[in-house]
């Protein structure tokens, strides 16, 4: 008996194909899905830390030690019409805190009799240091940002 040629797919290596196609489907699925979270993290953070970014520099001595919204820090440099934002900014509070530090100058020579009061330390001095404490807060999370400069 002579048997013919077939140029078909025998039942087992369609089953094996199919099955190979539905793993790697389902994989494509996951990296997609976890792609999409990653860029959702991403955008949110990316947007929080746009809004942080907005009373580092608008940093103002009125508001030492009070807590105010994203709006009231911009409220005065700009002339914001959009509801939407307005509303996001507001739904931000911050708490700003500033200190100045005097430091006496380590290497600088004292006179033996002099005595040392607030006003001498600071003709004296060194160095000031100057630190602004920003917390950002909403419902969702909270940032804290230090800023440390000399003068």
């Amino acid at each position: 008996m002579i048997r013919k040629k077939r140029k078909a797919f025998t039942l087992v290596e369609v089953l094996i194909s199919v099955t190979l196609l539905a793993i790697a489907g389902l994989a494509l699925m996951q990296v997609s899905a976890n792609s999409k979270k990653g860029f959702s993290f991403l955008k949110n953070k990316l947007s929080f830390d746009e809004r942080c970014s907005i009373p580092l520099t608008h940093k103002n001595r009125a508001y030492h030690k009070k807590t105010k919204d994203l709006y009231s820090f911009l409220q005065k440099d700009y002339f914001i019409t959009n509801d939407e934002i307005i509303k996001d900014l507001k739904n931000y509070k911050v708490s700003y805190e500033q200190k100045t530090f005097s430091v006496i100058n380590p290497f600088q020579e004292e006179e033996e009799n002099e005595e040392y009061t607030e006003d001498t330390k600071k003709q004296k001095n060194g160095l000031v240091i100057n630190i602004d404490k920003i917390d950002i807060f909403n419902k969702k999370g909270s940032f804290t940002a230090f800023t440390i400069w000399l003068q």
